[in-house]
């Protein structure tokens, strides 16, 4: 029986509420959060998933 590396890749979507004067000045501000970790996305609305395997050699 071979092996094989199996990558698995979610996209997942969540609303959040931000407050700022702009719509740009919104996304800076999620961007912001979320590298920060200040917004995390729980499990959310899956949107699409996809599965991918290579060979172990």
């Amino acid at each position: 029986m071979k092996k094989f590396n199996v990558t698995i890749e979610e996209r997942v979507s969540q609303d959040f509420v931000i407050q700022a004067d702009s719509q740009e000045e919104a996304e800076e501000l999620a961007r912001k959060l979320y590298k920060n970790g200040g917004l995390m996305l729980e499990p959310g609305n899956l949107l699409d998933v996809s599965f991918s395997a290579t060979d172990l050699k």
